[in-house]
């Protein structure tokens, strides 16, 4: 978050310093402030306030916009004023997909490419979406027969192709993914990465490890003893 945040000689390049989101580094790193506007916006049914910074990261030197919004009067629970931060960066690194993707079943293989697609482009909100949308890929390809996602993915442990903390883990994704559809929340770019390892460890033991495993016991099943010499 950036609001609010000031050169303190007013002047657009002063050094002024503050934590806020790399999204080359990938976390929460010091940047340097180097452009900021403020303007102030409202209308018979409501008013807020806009600031648009210019941020480098003091880490990989990467450059980023952002842009944040508060409504008066709107805060949380401790009374604190809610920004709502929108962060763009046109340099840094993209995620790429896993090397093994085009390997899943397409209807994963698709959603999968999805969340990647909306994830780079900061549409975290799709993002968290789409994140959803691959676990159900994933329980339609594995045949559950339940309705809610919840039990598909309960499903997906008495079928033995995960384990009861794999199971709970997705359950957070899940969470994100009906947060976003249902009441409109943006996950942060922290969460989005979070939720997104999840599934890609998911989907690792999924379809990756048994091939995998397949091909051990191919070179076992070929590899010709050592004699044992007298």
């Amino acid at each position: 978050m950036v609001a609010n945040i000031v050169p303190e000689d007013g002047v657009p390049g002063s050094r002024t310093r503050l934590k806020a989101t790399c999204l080359e580094c990938g976390k929460e790193t010091n940047h340097e402030l180097i452009g900021h506007h403020y303007r102030p916006i409202g209308n018979e049914h409501t008013s807020g306030d806009e600031n648009f910074s210019i941020l480098e990261c003091q880490g990989c030197n990467d450059i980023s916009f952002s842009y944040d919004f508060h409504e008066h009067g709107e805060v949380n629970r401790y009374g604190e004023p809610i920004f709502r931060t929108k962060q763009f960066s046109p340099t840094a690194s993209k995620r790429q997909p896993m090397a093994d993707a085009q390997s899943f079943p397409k209807a994963v293989r698709i959603t999968y490419h999805s969340t990647l697609k909306a994830g780079n482009a900061t549409a975290l909100l799709a993002a968290a979406e789409a994140l959803r949308a691959t676990l159900e890929a994933v329980c339609v390809e594995a045949q559950c027969k339940k309705y809610s996602l919840m039990d598909k993915i309960n499903e997906l442990v008495s079928q033995g192709l995960l384990s009861q903390g794999q199971a709970d883990f997705l359950h957070h994704i899940r969470f994100l993914g009906n947060d976003a559809a249902h009441k409109f929340y943006e996950p942060s770019l922290d969460e989005y990465e979070t939720a997104l390892n999840i599934l890609e460890a998911t989907l690792t033991t999924m379809y990756v490890l048994p091939r995998l495993a397949k091909r051990l016991e191919d070179d076992r099943s070929e590899r010709k003893p050592t004699p044992v010499k007298p």
